[in-house]
């Protein structure tokens, strides 16, 4: 990640500075354990990745890791400036965020 990284989210949610984001995903994976995305598609043009394929993990709940698996169609797209990620956004339907009771 550049220095000056910025995240955003599939709701709209920007996050910047490469250290906050460390911590972000370090959340994030601890969230959702078993985390994976999986590339079907990948598209370049310039300083520009487009990514589509599909993300998948479980979900943690009160420290306890639910055995069901969520999965949903997404889209990355990255902007890369001198040879690190400057801009990181996530396009996909939320719902899955939400373990089921």
């Amino acid at each position: 990640m550049a220095d000056d990284h910025i995240f955003v989210d599939a709701r709209g949610n920007k996050f910047a500075d490469a250290d906050k984001m460390l911590l972000g995903w370090q959340h994030f994976f601890h969230a959702y354990p078993d985390y994976r995305i999986a590339i079907s598609h990948t598209l370049v043009r310039e300083n520009l990745v487009a990514l589509f394929g599909q993300a998948r993990g479980k979900w943690r709940v009160n420290d306890l890791i639910l055995a069901e698996t969520w999965s949903v169609s997404a889209g990355w797209l990255a902007e890369i400036e001198a040879g690190k990620v400057k801009t990181w956004r996530v396009f996909c339907d939320t719902s899955w965020a939400t373990p089921p009771q």
